[in-house]
């Protein structure tokens, strides 16, 4: 599971694109590819510290492959890199959306916050059973992404983010090709002076009696818990996901920028595969 990407663009994160090759698998397997429609809302603020939020809601295309090394699903696109019973290094992307300042009365005035992308690898360790994880999985993630901002006619390298959490997933099958699915994760947050220099440090030009002078400094950057419930009735995906931020204790948190320590994600999601290939993937994914 992504940090920013997955939790802000719910909708888009669980749906995606890729293409790639696999070699040929069993024919009683699930499908290589599914394609579909859904529909997605979510709820967040527009920046973590901000105390006004975005209201999304889109449909989006649906997208699932279970390639043998690139795979989509709801948790958005990843490459596996090793094959392992209890080690996985995965190559994974994330992002924050674009803020326009005029939006944000914390930011009114200063210069808007381009869209971050995030990219690097995330190594993760299975501590519960290899041969059970289907339905009962209990690991360890750690993502280490670089950091770009951009508004596509130019870039800012951000540094790094790594969000190293604890994440426990358990399914359960109701009949073939109904499942649900319950997730839950935590833990903290660290990046570097360039990245949170660019959401919290104030410059003194645009200090005002109000939004004082501030620099922000490298390390914690708060503490995260996520949920969601996923159920899957034939063709048919339905979710809801809520992640909590908690920034009190971040080298930030005293930013003029920082309105509310607290910041809340909420999405809700339903989608239906309208087409699957006849050619058949060796396993099923961690949806």
């Amino acid at each position: 599971m992504d940090r920013y990407f997955k939790r802000l663009f719910l909708l888009m994160a669980i749906f995606g694109a890729a293409h790639a090759t696999a070699d040929e698998a069993p024919s009683e397997g699930p499908p290589l590819l599914e394609l579909g429609l859904g529909v997605g809302g979510v709820a967040f603020p527009h920046y973590r510290g901000s105390d006004e939020y975005y209201t999304l809601a889109s449909p989006l295309p649906l997208v699932i492959y279970r390639g043998d090394i690139i795979k989509v699903s709801r948790g958005g696109a990843r490459a596996e890199l090793i094959d392992h019973p209890r080690l996985e290094i995965n190559l994974s992307g994330g992002g924050t959306p674009p803020v326009d300042s005029d939006d944000d009365d914390n930011r009114d005035g200063m210069p808007d916050l381009d869209a971050t992308g995030e990219f690097g690898p995330t190594i993760s360790w299975l501590f519960s059973d290899p041969d059970d994880k289907e339905r009962l999985a209990f690991k360890l993630e750690v993502p280490v992404r670089a950091v770009v901002a951009s508004d596509l006619s130019d870039y800012e390298f951000l540094d790094w983010i790594v969000h190293p959490q604890l994440q426990l997933r358990t399914r359960w099958n109701t009949a073939p090709r109904r499942s649900f699915a319950v997730t839950a994760s935590a833990g903290p947050v660290f990046a570097s002076n360039d990245y949170h220099d660019y959401f919290y440090s104030v410059s003194p030009r645009f200090a005002t009696p109000d939004r004082r002078a501030y620099e922000a400094d490298a390390g914690y950057g708060g503490f995260e818990f996520s949920a969601g419930v996923f159920h899957r009735r034939d063709k048919w995906r339905f979710g809801a996901y809520s992640s909590v931020d908690l920034l009190d204790g971040a080298t930030f948190d005293d930013s003029p920028l920082v309105a509310d320590d607290t910041a809340w994600v909420v999405g809700l999601f339903v989608a239906r595969s309208l087409w699957s290939s006849e050619r058949r993937a060796e396993e099923e994914l961690e949806e």
